[in-house]
């Protein structure tokens, strides 16, 4: 919900265990697009386990109980204030882009549930109405039937307007390092 982009959708039981095996075996990789707040180290590495809690469907990093979510990210383009990063999702827990860039202190931005206040109604005054994550690729390794089908494809997803908007207000071209 809210986030923009490429999904896969099961129409039946047998496809969607084998989508859920699949990403076991990490033969599903999915990458995200992400503007976040504030300047960004060029790479890196995000390894902490997230715990869902209570009823508000929030997600927090507990060492303890929490499972196991690795993020990597890399940044395409930035300044000072705002960052662009290609994010990959090692592990597909809920929220897991939002709440580990936010751990980092660069949450994404328009983002109200874990971003920062401040900096969001800024960007509302300028028309963000989400938070600025996009699901730009998903690509499929080596799967089995009934889905062997999809093996070595990798479907992209251009973003939408919104997305877009912030880029070319800033003078930033998506197609940059291989991206």
């Amino acid at each position: 919900r809210n986030t923009s982009g490429a999904m896969v959708l099961a129409l039946n039981g047998m496809a969607l265990r084998m989508l859920h095996e699949a990403w076991r075996k990490e033969n599903v990789q999915k990458t995200y697009l992400a503007l976040v707040i504030g300047e960004t180290p060029g790479e890196g590495e995000v390894d902490s386990p997230l715990l869902k809690a209570g009823e508000d469907n929030i997600v927090g990093i507990d060492a303890s109980r929490g499972r196991k979510a690795l993020t990597r990210f890399r940044k395409i383009s930035g300044d000072s204030s705002v960052s662009l990063l290609l994010v990959e999702l090692l592990t597909g827990r809920p929220h897991q882009a939002r709440v580990h860039l936010a751990s980092i202190g660069h949450p994404l931005i328009g983002d109200i549930k874990y971003g920062d206040r401040k900096a969001n109604a800024e960007w509302r005054l300028l028309g963000v109405q989400r938070p600025m994550l996009h699901s730009r690729s998903l690509e499929f390794r080596d799967l089995s039937a009934p889905l062997g089908h999809l093996s070595g494809k990798k479907f992209l997803a251009l973003p939408p307007p919104d997305f877009m908007g912030i880029l070319s207000s800033r003078g930033w071209r998506l197609y940059n390092r291989g991206v």
